[in-house]
């Protein structure tokens, strides 16, 4: 049993501390962003016109069955596998995840979740429309 636990900590602390960064940013960054009522209104906003917001590319995308879902599960997913490959890097992997988490945000989905499409639910296509072209310039 001692041999198994002198085997199991090395590996414990050379992956640790990127798997509790990315924890932590999964638990209080990415979780509570993809349940926010601004996603949820952004998206409901959206589908009038037949699109949805991608958090797995950064982008506003055309809507089709299940699109919201298939995204949410590939963001993870995509989580999950670059915290993998990064955890193996140990120190400097934690350093490259945390600029990482720190700089993930483009311009574009700062503008988006800024504009009256997060704050004003139930928008007509008309000003939905208006208020993508008011972004695009910005950005």
């Amino acid at each position: 049993m001692e041999a198994v636990i002198f085997e199991v900590v090395p590996v414990l602390l050379f992956l640790g501390p990127c798997w509790l960064l990315a924890g932590l940013f999964y638990f209080f960054g990415m979780r509570p962003h993809l349940r926010s009522a601004r996603l949820g209104i952004l998206n409901g906003n959206l589908k009038t016109i037949g699109k949805f917001w991608s958090n797995s590319t950064g982008a506003i995308v055309d809507l089709s069955e299940d699109a919201i879902e298939r995204d949410r599960e590939k963001y993870i997913r995509s989580f999950l596998i670059f915290t993998a490959v990064l955890s193996l890097f140990s120190v400097l992997g934690m350093i490259l995840l945390g600029l990482i988490f720190m700089t993930s945000r483009s311009r574009l989905e700062i503008q988006i979740f800024n504009s009256r499409l997060v704050s004003e639910p139930d928008l007509s296509a008309e000003r939905i429309h208006q208020t993508l072209e008011e972004v695009r310039a910005l950005v």
